[in-house]
């Protein structure tokens, strides 16, 4: 929540109306599978939580939105705010 926040009122202090947050995963041989898919499933949630959507679980690789941020005390003007995740698998990438 705290990414999600912080990029809409950093995207209203540029001026701009549109913020693109990506959370990045790196996996390695010490990741524990039943938390990487623990996380995974909390990250779908937030973001379908985020956007009201109903629909299969959040994709890596993907943007989705925009949810839109309404102007506030904090925001200057409303922001167009797109939420994806990237993965990069370590264990297949090097050794």
């Amino acid at each position: 929540m705290a990414a999600v926040s912080g990029t809409a009122i950093e995207a209203a202090r540029r001026e701009v109306g549109k913020a693109v947050v990506i959370v990045h995963e790196i996996l390695t041989e010490s990741a524990d599978a039943s938390k990487v898919a623990r996380n995974a499933q909390d990250f779908s949630d937030f973001v379908s939580a985020l956007l009201s959507r109903d629909e299969d679980p959040i994709q890596p690789g993907h943007l989705y939105g925009p949810v839109v941020v309404a102007a506030n005390k904090d925001l200057s003007r409303p922001i167009n705010l797109f939420i994806g995740k990237a993965v990069f698998n370590w264990q297949n990438n090097h050794g």
